[in-house]
């Protein structure tokens, strides 16, 4: 499978290696495992010398959370459509994952009574319809108005999770600022949405998808451009 280093803002082809010692293998750092705070380290096994990039690779697992990563064997048509992507996510929050399929979907505050909105020109927190209440009127939720929701990693098929772990970086106004690093497989045409759960904006959260030859990055609207599908399957007005 095709190998990808990738973090919120970039992403590069290969696995970064670090030099094994006499007492242990050379191996990707993946600082300490998320759970335990045991040390986490994937060893890499290659007869002979080690190649100096990481580009195509298998994975084996020896038991829960313990894997090695090593020459292509045998590979086969499904294996080339898969990719090894090692994440390295400096984030101020903990993050949260889901897969990138987006549906839209009713708000479910429609036709409810909003009593908490009680000043005139306040938004729904879920889908941003404007409130007309005042003080004389309650606010019932208008008949329309959409929420965005993502699928779980656990409902798709084309997404594996392995392991996760995470190091400390650095302060950031005397809060800490931590590297998450967490080793994912994706089957062509899937891909996984990170959310960083300590910023409180838009840029809380990217998209990585894998097409079968490329890993994409960036915004909704970054990764999933329009193509002239959309433009068939859309409505006219």
């Amino acid at each position: 499978m095709q190998t990808f280093t990738a973090g919120k803002n970039c992403v590069e082809r290969g696995l970064p290696i670090v030099e094994g010692t006499p007492n242990f293998p050379s191996h990707i750092d993946l600082g300490r495992n998320f759970f335990n705070q045991s040390k986490l380290q994937i060893p890499v096994l290659f007869p002979g010398e080690l190649p100096e990039t990481l580009e195509n690779v298998s994975v084996r697992k020896l038991e829960e959370d313990s894997f090695l990563i090593g020459p292509v064997e045998g590979i086969d048509d499904e294996d080339k459509q898969r990719a090894l992507i090692l994440f390295n996510y400096v984030a101020i929050g903990d993050l949260s994952f889901t897969d990138c399929t987006r549906l839209v979907i009713p708000c479910p505050h429609r036709g409810k009574k909003l009593n908490y909105l009680c000043l005139k020109g306040i938004f729904c927190p879920v889908c941003g319809t404007k409130s007309d209440f005042d003080l004389t009127n309650e606010f019932v939720h208008p008949d329309f108005g959409l929420k965005i929701v993502y699928n779980n990693l656990s409902e798709s098929k084309g997404i594996k999770f392995l392991t996760r772990g995470v190091k400390q970086t650095n302060l950031v106004q005397d809060s800490p600022k931590f590297g998450h690093l967490f080793l994912v497989i994706l089957n062509q045409d899937n891909g996984i949405r990170v959310i960083d759960n300590g910023i409180d904006s838009d840029d809380k959260e990217r998209f990585f998808f894998f097409n079968g030859e490329e890993l994409l990055h960036g915004s909704y609207k970054q990764v999933f451009v329009p193509t002239f599908e959309n433009w068939e399957k859309a409505l006219s007005i």
